[in-house]
C-alpha cells in the first residue's frame, strides 16, 4: 500500500523504463525506519512489468558473514561464471566459496559481479532490490557498489534502501538518493482511511504531528484503541515518537517468551530451524513463536522467520538483560548448522562472560577464513571480538593491529585508527606498530598532520633490528613529506635513512632508504639523483610486474611500485613505458590498491610531455579509482593534476571546478602540495585566458606559500610565471628581483627543467642584444627535457620579444614552432596567442582546428585512447572495469559527436588531432 509518494514513484518509474530501453542505473532510498522504503521497493517489484526482479534484504545476523547477501543475488551463476573472463570467474568463484584459492581481490569479485548481472540483463531487463541495504555484509556491498556504479547500457537497475547517518558504499559513492520524508496531512490522512480509520483534516494533523508522518507510526498509532479514541478526542497521545519504545512496549505486553522468540529471530539469520532449536535449548514455551506472529512482531514464510520489522528485533535485544543475551547467543551458536562456523564463532564470542584464549583462537581462525575470502571487514570484526576476550595483553595488542589493518583494506580507515590507537593503550611495548599503521592510513585517507607525527614516532621507536618496517615506513613519511609540502619532515625522514645507510643494510631496505634520501635532497631543493639512481639498482631497477601476495592490500606499495615513482621522480626516459606496463599488471593481477597512485605519475609524465588525452585519461581514472578506496589523499593531487592540464588548454571552467574540488579534499587533510598545485592551476588557467593581474596575484600568493613552508624546490615555483605576467603590467623592476631568485635557485638543482625555465625568464628581460643568445640556451636546455609545452612557451616568448624588437621575420621562425606544438597539445588559448603574434609578422596562419578528444567527457578519452591503441571491445572493458555493452555504448556516442562511422575513421581522427 502506497499513499503520498506520487513523485517518488514517478522517479522509480523513469528508471524502470529507461531500464526497458536498454540503460541501467542506481539510486538510493534514504531514509528512517518505517518511513516506507520497503513499501516503494515492493511497489518498483510491482511495477517492474517482464524485468527480472531480486529482492535481498540486510539483516543483522549475516551483517558479518562473508558474501552472504552477494551469493542471495547471484544464486546458481554456473552459467555466467563460464563466460566470464577466467581471473573474473575465479574471483567470485573463490568469494561465494565454490572454488578453492587464495583471497580473491574485491574489485575482481565486483567486476564479476557486474558481468553476471549484464549476462542476465541480456534476455530481460533486471531489477535488484537491496532493502535496509546499510545491513548487508561488507564484502558484498563493496562489490555490489562496484558493479552499480558501472551500469550505463546494461539494462539492470539497482534500488538500495538505507538509514541516513549509516556509513558504508551506498552512502559515500555519489550515488543519486531519493530522500523518503514523512508524509504530509493529506497522506496521513489517506492512509488511516486505507487502515480501516476515515477521518477528519483535524485528526489526520494531530495523527502527523505525534508521528512525524511516519507510516510505520501511523499504523501502530490506529493499532492502539486508546490512540485512537484520543486522536478524536484531541487529547495528547501516549504514543511516543521513537519506535523502538513502541515496538518494546508491544514486546513486554506480550510475554517474556514471545519478546526472547523476538530476538532469536533477530539472532538466527532468518532460519525457523534454528530458531525453533534455539528456543527449545532455553525452555522457552512451544507456541511462543506463534504467539509472537500473532502480536504482529514476527513474520513466518516456510522455513523462514524474522522480525516483523528491523527495529522489533533490534528493539527487543537491547531490552534485554546481558545475561541473558548471553543465553541467547550460546543457544543460537548451538544450534547453528556444521557448516557455519564463522557465526557460531560469533555468537560464542557474545556469549563469553570473561576472558577465554580457546574462544578467541577460534575466532582468530574464522578471521582468517575471512580473510582468504576476501572479506575484510568480517576478518576485522573476529579479530576485533578476539582481542576483547583475550586473557593476554600482547596478543590482544597483536590481534588489534591485524584486525586494524583489515579494517583499513575494507576501506574504514577511522576502524583502523581507532583500533590501532586501542592496541597502543593496552600494549605500549608494540606502540611504534600501531603508530606505523596509523601514520600510513592517515597518509592515504585522513590527516597528513597526523600522518607526520605518527610514521615519525613509529621509525624513531622501533626496535633497531625492525629494518623491513622501518624503512617501509620511512617511505611512507617521506611521501607525507611530500604531500604535506614539509621539507623539515622530509629531512628528518632523510636522516633517519641516512643512519640506516650507515648500519649496512642492503637488498630491498637499502633501496629504500635511498629513494627516502634522494626525495628529502629534491625537496630541499637539491638534485638528489645520486640517491635516487641507486635506489632504483636496490628497489627492482624498473620491474614493473606485479606479484602481490593479497595484491588489494593498499597498506603499502610493494617495492617495485616504490621503484617506479623513484624514477619518476628522476623523469627517465623509459620511466613511462615502465609504468604503463606496471599498471597493466596490477590491472590484470587486481591489485589496485598503488594504481590511484601510479596514475598519478603517469598522468603527470605525459602532461609534461606532448600527451595530453593521455594525462587527461590516467587523472581522471586516477581520481575514480582514489575515490573508490577511499584514498583522498591521491584523488587531491589528481584533480589538482587534472586542473593542471585543463588550464593550459583553455578549459578554465572545467579547470576551475577540479581545481576547486582538489582544494576542499586537501585544506582540511593538510595535503598542501595539492592545494599548491591547485591554486597554481588557476594561476595558469588566468595567464592563458590573458588576465595578467589575476594571474599574477595567484602566482605571488603561491610563492609567499612556499616561502613560508620553507620549500626551496624550484620546480614549484612560479617564478618565469609571475615574471611574465609583471612584465605585462609594467612592473619590471619586481619580474628582475623574481627573475634572479629563481635562476638561482635553478642552478643549485641543476636540472634541465628548471634552467630552461630560468632562462626563459631571463630572456623576457635581456638586453636586445642578448635576447637571441638567453632564448638559445633555453631551447638547447627543453630539448633535454621532453616538456613540449615549456618549451613552446619560450618559443613564444622569443618571438613576441623579436617582433616587439621591430624584427618581425626574424620573430616568425620560433612563433610558427611555438603555434604547431600548442595545436597539436590542443593548447587553444595559447595557440591562439601564437597565431596573433605570427599575423601581426605580416605571416597568414592556417589553423589546424582543436583536437578532436576535447570534446569528449572523461569516460569517454579513456575508451577512445584504448581502443585506437588496438585493444577490442572487450580488452577495454576488462581494462576499465566495464561491461562490453558499456564500452559500445560510449564508443557509440563518440561517433555520433564526431559524425563518424568506424573505428578506422576515429583512429585517423585522434591520429591527425594529435599531430602524429
Amino acid at each position: 500500500m502506497v499513499v503520498g509518494r506520487e513523485a517518488e514513484l514517478r522517479r522509480v518509474g523513469g528508471l524502470l523504463a529507461a531500464a526497458r530501453l536498454g540503460h541501467g542505473g542506481t539510486l538510493v532510498v534514504v531514509g528512517e525506519a518505517g518511513v516506507g522504503k520497503s513499501t516503494l521497493l515492493e511497489e518498483a517489484a510491482a511495477l517492474a512489468g517482464g524485468a527480472g526482479v531480486v529482492r535481498v534484504v540486510g539483516t543483522v545476523a549475516e551483517r558479518e558473514v562473508p558474501y552472504a547477501a552477494l551469493g542471495l543475488v547471484v544464486g546458481d551463476a554456473a552459467a555466467e561464471l563460464a563466460a566470464l573472463p577466467a581471473p573474473q570467474a575465479h574471483a567470485l568463484g573463490a568469494a561465494l566459496a565454490l572454488v578453492d584459492g587464495d583471497g580473491p581481490p574485491p574489485f575482481a569479485v565486483g567486476a564479476a559481479t557486474l558481468g553476471v548481472l549484464a549476462r542476465r540483463a541480456e534476455a530481460r531487463p533486471l531489477v535488484l532490490l537491496l532493502d535496509d541495504a546499510h545491513l548487508l555484509d561488507a564484502a558484498s556491498a563493496r562489490a555490489l557498489a562496484f558493479a552499480a556504479r558501472r551500469l550505463a547500457a546494461d539494462p539492470v537497475i539497482v534500488l538500495a534502501a538505507v538509514r541516513p547517518d549509516e556509513p558504508g558504499p551506498w552512502t559515500t559513492s555519489g550515488f543519486p538518493e531519493l530522500v523518503l520524508d514523512g508524509l504530509g496531512e493529506d497522506a496521513v490522512g489517506a492512509l488511516l482511511g486505507e487502515l480501516g480509520h476515515a477521518s477528519s483534516r483535524e485528526v489526520a494533523a494531530r495523527a502527523r504531528e505525534a508521528t512525524g508522518g511516519n507510516p510505520l507510526a501511523v499504523s501502530e498509532l490506529v493499532r492502539r484503541h486508546d490512540a485512537r479514541a484520543l486522536l478524536e478526542a484531541g487529547g495528547p497521545l501516549p504514543l511516543p515518537r521513537d519506535l523502538v519504545e513502541v515496538f518494546s512496549e508491544r514486546a513486554r505486553a506480550a510475554g517474556q517468551d514471545v519478546r526472547l522468540v523476538v530476538a532469536l529471530t533477530a539472532l538466527a539469520g532468518r532460519s525457523a530451524a534454528v530458531v525453533s532449536a534455539a528456543a527449545a535449548a532455553v525452555g522457552l514455551a512451544d507456541d511462543a513463536v506463534d504467539r509472537a506472529e500473532r502480536a504482529g512482531l514476527v513474520t513466518l514464510d516456510g522455513g523462514t522467520v524474522a522480525p516483523s520489522h528491523p527495529l522489533v528485533g533490534s528493539a527487543v535485544y537491547s531490552g534485554l538483560d546481558a545475561a541473558v543475551r548471553r543465553r541467547l547467543h550460546a543457544a543460537v551458536a548451538d544450534a547453528l548448522p556444521p557448516g557455519r562456523t564463522d557465526e557460531r564463532a560469533h555468537h560464542l564470542a557474545a556469549a563469553a562472560a570473561g576472558p577465554d584464549e580457546a574462544l578467541a583462537a577460534a575466532l582468530e581462525d574464522v578471521a582468517a577464513v575471512a580473510a582468504g575470502r576476501a572479506a575484510p571487514s568480517a576478518a576485522a570484526a573476529g579479530l576485533e571480538r578476539a582481542a576483547a576476550i583475550s586473557p593476554d595483553p600482547a596478543r590482544a595488542a597483536d590481534r588489534r593491529l591485524r584486525a586494524a589493518a583489515h579494517a583499513w583494506v575494507a576501506g574504514d580507515s577511522q576502524w583502523a585508527i581507532e583500533l590501532c590507537d586501542r592496541a597502543a593503550h593496552d600494549f605500549p611495548v608494540d606502540r611504534w606498530r600501531a603508530e606505523a599503521l596509523t601514520g600510513t592510513v592517515a597518509a592515504r585517507t585522513g590527516s597528513l598532520d597526523v600522518a607526520g607525527p605518527a610514521l615519525l614516532a613509529a621509525v624513531t621507536t622501533a626496535p633497531s633490528a625492525e629494518v623491513d618496517a622501518v624503512s617501509r615506513a620511512l617511505c611512507e613519511l617521506v611521501n607525507a613529506a611530500f604531500y604535506r609540502a614539509d621539507p623539515s619532515l622530509a629531512a628528518a625522514a632523510g636522516e633517519h635513512a641516512a643512519a640506516l645507510l650507515a648500519r649496512g643494510v642492503d637488498g630491498p631496505a637499502r633501496g629504500r632508504c635511498l629513494m627516502v634520501v634522494g626525495m628529502a635532497e629534491v625537496l630541499a631543493g637539491r638534485p638528489g639523483e645520486s640517491a635516487l639512481a641507486g635506489a632504483l639498482n636496490d628497489l627492482g631497477a624498473l620491474d614493473p610486474r606485479c606479484t602481490p601476495t593479497g595484491g588489494h592490500d593498499p597498506r603499502s606499495d610493494d617495492d617495485a611500485a616504490w621503484a617506479l615513482v623513484t624514477s619518476m621522480w628522476l623523469r627517465g626516459d623509459d620511466a613511462a613505458d615502465d609504468l604503463a606496463r606496471a599498471i597493466d599488471a596490477r590491472r590484470s593481477a587486481w591489485a589496485l590498491g598503488s594504481l590511484p597512485r601510479l596514475l598519478f605519475h603517469l598522468g603527470r609524465d605525459a602532461a609534461t610531455r606532448d600527451r595530453w588525452p593521455e594525462a587527461r585519461s590516467a587523472y581522471a581514472e586516477a581520481i575514480e579509482l582514489a575515490h573508490e578506496l577511499g584514498h583522498v589523499t591521491d584523488e587531491a593531487i589528481a584533480l589538482a593534476g587534472l586542473a593542471w592540464v585543463e588550464a593550459r588548454t583553455g578549459d578554465r571552467a572545467e579547470c576551475a571546478a577540479h581545481a576547486d574540488a582538489a582544494v576542499a579534499l586537501a585544506a582540511p587533510r593538510a595535503n598542501r602540495m595539492a592545494d599548491l598545485w591547485a591554486r597554481l592551476a588557476r594561476g595558469d588557467a588566468a595567464l592563458a585566458a590573458g588576465d595578467a593581474e589575476d594571474a599574477a596575484r595567484r602566482y605571488s600568493a603561491v610563492a609567499e606559500r612556499l616561502e613560508s613552508l620553507g620549500l626551496e624546490d624550484v620546480d614549484l615555483h612560479p617564478g618565469p610565471e609571475l615574471a611574465e605576467c609583471l612584465v605585462l603590467l609594467g612592473r619590471r623592476e619586481e619580474a628582475v628581483t623574481v627573475v634572479d631568485r629563481y635562476a638561482a635557485r635553478a642552478r643549485v638543482k641543476a636540472r634541465p627543467w628548471a634552467l630552461a625555465r630560468a632562462a626563459r625568464a631571463e630572456g623576457l628581460l635581456a638586453d636586445p642584444d642578448g635576447v637571441d643568445e638567453q632564448f638559445a640556451v633555453a631551447a638547447g636546455l627543453h630539448a633535454r627535457t621532453g616538456d613540449a609545452f615549456e618549451s613552446a612557451r619560450s618559443a613564444l616568448l622569443h618571438g613576441q620579444r623579436l617582433r616587439r624588437l621591430r624584427r618581425r621575420a626574424d620573430a616568425r621562425a620560433p612563433l610558427r614552432a611555438a603555434l604547431e606544438v600548442f595545436e597539436r597539445l590542443g593548447a587553444r588559448p595559447w595557440a591562439d596567442r601564437a597565431a596573433a603574434e605570427l599575423e601581426a609578422t605580416g605571416e597568414p596562419t592556417a589553423r589546424r582546428g582543436t583536437n578532436v578528444l576535447d570534446a569528449l567527457t572523461p569516460r569517454e578519452r579513456q575508451i577512445v585512447v584504448l581502443v585506437t591503441d588496438g585493444l577490442t571491445t572487450r580488452e577495454t572493458a576488462l581494462r576499465l572495469f566495464l561491461s562490453p555493452k558499456t564500452v559500445e555504448y560510449h564508443l557509440r556516442n563518440v561517433y555520433a559527436r564526431l559524425g563518424i562511422t568506424s573505428r578506422a575513421e576515429l583512429a585517423s581522427l585522434v591520429r591527425d588531432g594529435r599531430g602524429r
